[in-house]
């Protein structure tokens, strides 16, 4: 028989399929604690010092606090190796997800900054084509985004070398 599959388990499978925001109520807490951590580490928070804050924060035991960090790292990516550039396009998909979720929101500032951080990463540039109401005329409205070397637009986020 197959072992039991652990919180962690189905927690990832949402997660590598980007569908963090569709995980059922029990395991959304464990997701938050995940989170957390990772956002503290990123910080540049040494891993001893988020288990304390873990532990303080969702009033847990030291020794699960250093479970759920050391889940997290697994993760988000520490203990798999992931490279930079898949690091970097799991969090580019994640941008434009959101980029998505804005579009039918409507919220054309925060659509803008996900382009943004989305061009920073991938050396991709965004034009400025139209200017709206809710957006001051400092914050284009991103409408094409566009290939740097040869300024052609995309219609797909391209493989992410290395550099």
């Amino acid at each position: 028989t197959l072992p039991k599959k652990t919180k962690f388990d189905k927690i990832k499978h949402y997660v590598f399929r980007g569908k963090e925001d569709k995980l059922p109520a029990p395991l959304k807490e464990k997701y938050e604690q995940y989170e957390f951590a990772n956002i503290e580490l990123l910080s540049g928070k040494s891993p001893e010092k988020v288990v304390n804050l873990v532990a303080e924060k969702y009033n847990l035991s030291k020794s699960h606090s250093y479970l759920v960090v050391r889940e997290c790292r697994s993760l988000f990516a520490d203990v798999y190796g992931f490279t930079k550039a898949s690091t970097r396009a799991l969090m580019v998909n994640r941008l434009f997800n959101i980029a998505e979720k804005c579009i039918e929101e409507g919220d054309k500032v925060t659509e803008m900054e996900a382009y943004k951080l989305i061009s920073q990463m991938t050396g991709l540039k965004y034009q400025e084509l139209e200017k709206t109401d809710e957006v001051s005329d400092k914050m284009p409205h991103l409408v094409v985004v566009t290939n740097v070397n040869t300024n052609t637009p995309l219609t797909d986020v391209p493989y992410i070398n290395e550099s």
